[in-house]
């Protein structure tokens, strides 16, 4: 059996590329050229899409505070292991550091699929506004873990759905535990965003 050749670009010989085909060493390169070139206007436009964002930003940095926590130990974690291997010359190369990194954060990720869904999702209301103050985190992710435990035991993938969706024209529902079940992704898939008035809200125990 051979093994396929990656595909190469033909300016500069890089193997990763955008679903469009676009190279994307030869975009970052050009992007490098034009900030390079136009510094002043990168600046102006950096600053104000900090103040437009600036309330956005803070609530994706509250929302995924569990998963910044998580990569910032695993960052510490590797540049612990390779200062102590690199004590004579303190010098490693970053793109092994970032292999490195991105091998314990889906190890990570794989271990903790029920918090990483769970804070994708808090994430996603978060910026909405769909998540009260006084909801409940812990019973969340219970529900996530409910939903992973059910795909492993029967086979059957499986999805925690928004009884009442979070958008709706009828009605908007909150992303509380309350408002939480574990369904198949078939199922999810049917239902869509839509909201059925005779559906019971139950706790998923």
């Amino acid at each position: 059996m051979t093994t396929r050749k990656p595909k190469e670009c033909s300016k500069c010989g890089g193997t990763e590329f955008y679903k469009c085909g676009g190279c994307k060493q030869c975009k970052k390169e050009r992007n490098r050229e034009w900030v390079a070139k136009n510094r002043d206007k990168y600046l102006d436009y950096m600053r104000e899409a900090n103040k437009k964002h600036a309330a956005s930003k803070k609530r994706y940095h509250e929302a995924n505070k569990a998963d910044r926590l998580a990569k910032d130990r695993v960052r510490y974690a590797i540049k612990k292991h390779i200062y102590n291997g690199n004590k004579k010359n303190k010098i490693y190369d970053g793109k092994t550091y970032r292999e490195h990194y991105n091998e314990l954060m889906r190890k990570w990720k794989r271990r903790n699929k029920h918090k990483t869904c769970a804070n994708e999702a808090y994430r996603r209301a978060m910026l909405i506004q769909a998540t009260p103050p006084w909801a409940n985190k812990i019973l969340i992710e219970k529900v996530y873990s409910v939903s992973r435990a059910r795909t492993e035991e029967t086979g059957i993938n499986h999805n925690v759905d928004h009884i009442v969706p979070l958008i709706s024209d009828i009605v908007c529902g909150l992303h509380v535990h309350e408002n939480l079940r574990v369904i198949t992704a078939k199922q999810n898939i049917n239902k869509g965003n839509k909201f059925n008035t005779t559906t019971v809200i139950t706790t998923n125990q």
